[in-house]
C-alpha cells in the first residue's frame, strides 16, 4: 500500500510538471507569434506608407495636369496607340510566329542550337508524308498500289514541283513510295491486265513488294515504306497495315516550300474525298500542317476577342451608368454611360500601344499573345472601377481638382501595388 501511494504521488507531480512546461511553451509560442505579427504589421505599414508616398508624389501632379489639359492627353494617347502598330506594319515588324520550337522550347537550348546548326550546314529538309491504309487490315491490294500511283501523279502536278524536285533534268528531291517498285504506271497496268483473277494479281504484287531493291536499283528500307508488316521465313512479304509515301525536298526558298507543302495536303485531301477506292484510305501531313492549324485557331479566336471586348465594354458602361432625377438633358449628361465606354476604350488603346511597341521591338505575335487581351482588359477595367469608386467617395463640395487629388490618394496606391504584382506574375 505504501509503494502504491508513493507511485500515485510521483505521477501527480509529473503531470503538474508537464502542465507547467506546456504552459511555458504555449506562452513562449504566443509571445513569438505576437512579436512576429507586430513586426509584419510594422514592416507592412512602412512599405505601404513608402509606396503610397512615392505613388501619390508622381500621380497626383499627373492627374492635376491632365485636368488642366484634357484634350492634349486624349489626342496624345490616341496618336501613340495607332502610331506603334502602324510603324510595325510599315517597318515589316508584324510577324506571326507559329513554330512550336520557337514558342515552347527555351531559347539557346542545346536541341534548338543543334537543329539550327544542322539546318545551316545541311540545308532545310522539307518532309511531306502520305499514308495509305485500310483501318488496320492488310493493304496489299491492287487498289492501294493504284492509289500510290495516283498520289505520285498528284505530286508531279503540284505547284513548285519543278523548282523543288526537277533541277537540270535530274531529280533533286527524294520520293519514297511503293510505286518505285515499278518503272512506270504503264508497266504496272500492263501486267495487271495480263493476269487473271484477284489472287494471281495479289500474288504478283506481293512478290514485287518483297524485292530488296526498287526498279532503279536503290536498296529498299522496309521500315520507311511499310507499316506493321509481316514476312515469311524466306523474307517474302505477307501483309502490311499501311504504305508510307514521303517526299523530302532539297533546300530552297521558304515560300516555295510552304506553297508546295500546302498544296500537297490540299490536293491529296481532294483525292481522298473522291472515294475512288472505298476500302483504302489516304491521309497526308507536312511540316506546315501544324503551323496552318495554329493559324486557323488564331483566325477563329479573333472574333471571340472582339465579342469579349464589346461585352465587357457594355458591362462597364452599364455598371458605371446611373440615372438622375433631374431633367432629361441633365440625366443624359450625368448618366456616366460614356464614362464606362471611355474606360473600356482606354484599355483597348493601351493594348494597341503595347502590342505595337512589342512588335517594333521584334516580339512576334503568336497564339499565346491572344490570351493577353482578356487579362489586360480585365485588369484595366478593374482599375477604372477603383478610380471611379474612389472619386465618388470624395467630398462633393470640394473643387474638381481637389477631388482628383483626394481620389489619387485613395486609389493610386492599391492600383500601383496590384499592377506591380501583375507585371511580376505575368512577366
Amino acid at each position: 500500500r505504501k509503494s502504491s501511494s508513493e507511485d500515485q504521488h510521483i505521477t501527480k507531480n509529473r503531470k503538474a510538471e508537464d502542465r507547467g512546461i506546456g504552459a511555458i511553451c504555449s506562452s513562449c509560442t504566443a509571445a513569438f507569434a505576437a512579436w512576429r505579427q507586430a513586426k509584419i504589421e510594422a514592416y507592412g505599414a512602412y512599405v505601404l506608407g513608402f509606396h503610397t508616398k512615392m505613388s501619390t508624389r508622381f500621380f497626383v501632379p499627373l492627374f492635376l495636369n491632365i485636368a488642366d489639359h484634357p484634350y492634349h492627353y486624349v489626342v496624345t494617347v490616341i496618336i501613340f496607340s495607332f502610331l506603334f502598330p502602324v510603324l510595325s506594319l510599315v517597318m515589316g515588324r508584324f510577324v506571326v510566329e507559329s513554330n512550336i520550337d520557337t514558342l515552347i522550347v527555351p531559347p539557346g537550348s542545346y536541341p534548338l542550337v543543334q537543329k539550327e546548326w544542322l539546318l545551316d550546314n545541311f540545308g532545310v529538309a522539307s518532309r511531306s508524308v502520305a499514308l495509305i491504309h485500310a483501318d488496320g487490315d492488310n493493304v496489299i491490294t491492287e487498289d492501294s498500289v493504284t492509289l500510290a500511283f495516283d498520289v505520285a501523279d498528284v505530286i508531279a502536278d503540284l505547284v513548285n514541283y519543278g523548282k523543288l524536285c526537277l533541277v537540270a533534268d535530274t531529280h533533286a528531291c527524294t520520293i519514297q513510295s511503293i510505286a518505285s517498285f515499278w518503272t512506270s504506271r504503264e508497266e504496272f497496268e500492263t501486267v495487271m491486265l495480263s493476269l487473271d483473277g484477284e489472287d494471281e494479281r495479289n500474288e504478283y504484287i506481293l512478290d514485287k513488294l518483297s524485292s530488296q531493291t526498287y526498279a532503279n536499283g536503290t536498296p529498299v528500307v522496309r521500315e520507311a515504306i511499310f507499316g506493321q508488316y509481316q514476312v515469311e521465313e524466306n523474307d517474302i512479304l505477307i501483309s502490311t497495315a499501311s504504305f508510307l509515301i514521303t517526299v523530302t525536298t532539297n533546300p530552297s526558298e521558304d515560300r516555295e516550300q510552304e506553297g508546295f507543302e500546302s498544296n500537297f495536303c490540299k490536293k491529296l485531301g481532294e483525292l481522298s474525298q473522291q472515294h475512288i477506292y472505298p476500302d483504302v484510305k489516304l491521309e497526308s501531313w507536312t511540316l506546315t500542317t501544324r503551323d496552318e492549324e495554329i493559324m486557323k485557331t488564331i483566325n477563329k479566336d479573333i472574333p471571340l476577342v472582339v465579342v469579349a471586348i464589346l461585352t465587357m465594354s457594355l458591362f462597364t458602361a452599364a455598371a458605371m451608368g446611373r440615372w438622375g432625377k433631374n431633367t432629361k438633358q441633365q440625366r443624359f449628361v450625368s448618366s456616366n454611360f460614356a464614362l464606362g465606354l471611355g474606360a473600356a476604350a482606354t484599355v483597348v488603346l493601351s493594348a494597341m500601344t503595347g502590342y505595337g511597341f512589342c512588335m517594333m521591338c521584334g516580339f512576334p505575335l503568336s497564339f499565346m499573345s491572344q490570351m493577353l487581351p482578356f487579362v489586360l482588359f480585365g485588369i484595366g477595367v478593374d482599375d477604372s472601377f477603383i478610380l471611379v469608386g474612389a472619386y465618388y467617395e470624395t467630398n462633393p463640395a470640394l473643387p474638381f481638382k481637389a477631388r482628383l487629388a483626394s481620389m489619387a490618394h485613395l486609389a493610386v496606391s492599391s492600383i500601383t501595388a496590384t499592377t506591380s504584382t501583375d507585371i511580376v506574375a505575368f512577366a
